[in-house]
This record gives C-alpha cells, structure tokens and sequence, in this order.
C-alpha cells in the first residue's frame, strides 16, 4: 500500500508530500520545485490500482457547476475534479487527455465553478475564437474579456479588469502586452497547446511564466510526443 493509513482527503501529510518528491509514475509524473507542485494527468496511461489509491487519499468530489450547459463523460468529471483537487491544494498541473477528448469543456467547467475569481486563458491564435465561442455556448454567466483586438481595445479591458471572471488572449499577444500585466494579480492562469512552452530557454516561454497567478494549469494533447525536460518547462 503505497499510502499511510493516516492519510485523510482533507489534508496532505508530510508522508504524501516526501513521496511526491521522488515519484515519476507511468503516465503520473509529479515534478517538484521550491515554490511549486506540478502535475501531469495522463488518464489513458494510469495502472488502475494506483489510482484508486490517489483517489481515495487526494482527488476529492466536487460538483458540476449547474449552469454549464452540458453534460460531462465521467473521465471529464475526473478531469473537472482534478483540476479542483489540485487547486485546492494550490498544485500546478498538466491536463494532458489526448486529442479531442474535451480538455476545454473540462475547463470551462473549472473555471465556471470559481467564477468569483479572475483567471487567464492563453491560447494559440488559431484557437481563440473557438475558445470564445464555446465559453459563450457552455458558460454564458461568465464574463469574458477578449484580448485580441487593437492595442487600444485591450487596454480598455484590461483597465476594467475586475469586470470580467476570465481574460482570454493569444501567446503572442500576452507577450506584447505583458508590461500592462506587470500589476494584476490572477487566481488561475491557463494555457492551451502547452507545448509552445516547451523550450524553457525561449523567449515566448520565459513570457508566459511571468503571469502573476495562484495556480496555474497547462493543457495539452500530446505528452508523449515531450522529453522530460519539456514536461518540466
């Protein structure tokens, strides 16, 4: 048995966090810094068993927001819960389901149940208006500022910041707007197609980890395609 009887879903014990620190599990990878913990979810990869015993000590239930406008398979809950689970505990984290299995309406889903929160969503340029269209199709109560229009346009938004539960803008446009980032503070920073941060050494990479969030999640469709080095970036 992997984990101490003594481990409760409420609490995470020095016993869980020594092994967190050295485990790198098929499909399960826990890549720990000085100030942070991050996790890879990789579902189709996971030995059964050991994740039910992560079930029982560390993923929690929650509840699907009652306004999103759809209904979750039962490995998106899982994912829903994971990203809850993790924020919780103010974990960093990789949602790494492969292609098309719904990791934006997963998170949709999160960010919809801390809509009293602002967070950021960073994604390609060929992706933002999908992300926009089904933010509005699956979340309509959340108030969603879009950043990528004129120069002029994103500053107006982002002078009204506190009106808006979630901004959305492009890796491109993040990095040529960043000094105007420099004093907002965000609960959530998400980043679609992480791989474009793949590089810790590029200069779009070292812009984005300068987003002033709590917890931040990266997406992505393609682990298994990345070295470890590119995991941990």
């Amino acid at each position: 048995n992997l984990w101490p009887s003594a481990c409760k879903a409420d609490a995470l014990p020095a016993e869980l966090c020594s092994l967190l620190a050295g485990l790198l599990f098929s499909g399960l990878c826990f890549v720990v810094s000085l100030t942070t913990v991050s996790i890879i979810h990789y579902p189709t990869l996971f030995v059964n068993t050991f994740f039910c015993d992560l079930n029982q000590f560390f993923i929690k239930n929650y509840e699907i927001p009652k306004d999103l406008n759809a209904t979750l398979r039962d490995y998106q809950v899982s994912g829903f819960e994971f990203f809850k689970t993790l924020s919780d505990y103010q974990f960093g984290g990789i949602l790494a389901d492969e292609m098309g299995l719904g990791k934006t309406i997963q998170t949709i889903a999160f960010l919809l149940s801390n809509k009293d929160k602002k967070s950021i969503v960073i994604t390609p340029t060929a992706l933002i208006y999908n992300w926009k269209n089904e933010l509005e199709k699956f979340a309509p109560t959340l108030k969603v500022g879009l950043l990528h229009a004129a120069k002029s346009e994103r500053g107006k938004i982002l002078d009204n910041i506190d009106n808006y539960d979630v901004i959305l803008t492009t890796y491109t446009t993040y990095k040529n707007d960043i000094d105007k980032y420099k004093n907002i503070n965000f609960d959530y920073c998400i980043i679609d197609e992480a791989q474009n941060i793949k590089n810790p050494d590029a200069i779009i990479t070292k812009a984005i980890k300068n987003v002033n969030a709590k917890v931040k999640f990266a997406l992505t469709g393609t682990p298994i395609e990345n070295n470890l080095m590119e995991l941990w970036s």
